[in-house]
């Protein structure tokens, strides 16, 4: 390993949380592994909307009820 890579071990060591330099490394790899996952799910799910076939245009909403809605008092409230 680098010699860089060795004094950025130490400096978390003494700095941080962690008990020596394989609790570094250990929780660096969990924190690894735990964003690829997260990776391969957020690219599974865009992949999946990717597969499904475009959905018809949203409808114009009707607005008779927020019509309505100005006839009522809302003083009380």
């Amino acid at each position: 390993m680098e010699p860089e890579l060795v004094e950025l071990l130490d400096w978390l060591v003494v700095r941080g949380p962690f008990e020596n330099r394989a609790d570094v490394i250990r929780q660096a790899l969990v924190e690894m592994g735990r964003r690829e996952r997260d990776r391969a799910t957020d690219d599974a799910i865009a992949a999946g909307y990717g597969r499904l076939p475009a959905s018809a245009p949203v409808s114009t909403p009707d607005f008779t009820v927020w019509n309505q809605l100005d006839d009522e008092e809302w003083g009380q409230w």
